[in-house]
């Protein structure tokens, strides 16, 4: 997980958040040095925001659920960064926990009982964009501290992408880890280029961030 620190440590929030974060971390999510730009209107401007990776000071698990994804906007809301651009409000690795049957990717039903839908309408009310996070191999960088592995996108490209669309995502990040699929290493080029055109076969315009 290598990330470019977005430019701000909040270091004084309002006292009714405090309780969440001693500090806010707000970085660029940026983590490959190369952009592929899609002339849809996004990268304009540097997508800027909040990320939940490493808030709590504990990097090997996410421990951000709805409850506190949307305080962290009214937080913003109530500080002026959102007037500021910070609009992004992006969940990192560990939100989600298995597949279906019919192969779709489910949320951690005890941190977003009601899904992900009303947490993305919450945050698109105040005029926040939501992203999350999923891997290009077989499972996710890190398992939250629960007993089983987390699914990676690797074999379902297309079809988390239009359930991040049909949720209201409007930013992916994708990341490297368990990309070893029987032997043979993935190509992130051709990786990436793949979860890129799945997104943008969703007709929705939504963020990628290649992370490897």
């Amino acid at each position: 997980h290598s990330q470019t620190p977005w430019i701000a440590d909040w270091t004084e929030a309002s006292k009714s958040h405090e309780k969440m974060c001693n500090s806010f971390l707000l970085f660029l999510a940026i983590c490959t040095s190369s952009t592929l730009a899609n002339p849809n209107g996004l990268g304009l401007t540097p997508p800027m925001g909040w990320n939940t990776w490493c808030t709590l000071g504990k990097c090997s698990r996410d421990y951000c659920d709805a409850t506190e994804i949307m305080s962290i906007a009214d937080a913003m809301e109530f500080n002026g960064m959102k007037d500021l651009g910070y609009t992004y409000i992006n969940l990192d690795d560990c939100w989600a926990d298995y597949r279906d049957d019919s192969g779709a990717i489910v949320p951690d039903i005890k941190r977003y009982p009601g899904g992900m839908t009303p947490v993305i309408k919450y945050l698109n009310k105040k005029g926040f964009k939501f992203g999350l996070y999923t891997d290009s191999g077989t499972k996710t960088c890190s398992n939250g501290g629960r007993n089983h592995s987390i699914p990676g996108s690797y074999g379902h490209y297309q079809q988390d992408a239009d359930t991040y669309a049909s949720w209201g995502v409007e930013y992916v990040k994708m990341d490297w880890c368990n990309t070893d699929i029987n032997g043979v290493k993935l190509d992130p080029h051709e990786a990436y280029g793949n979860m890129s055109r799945a997104l943008e076969k969703t007709g929705k315009k939504i963020w990628l961030n290649s992370c490897e």
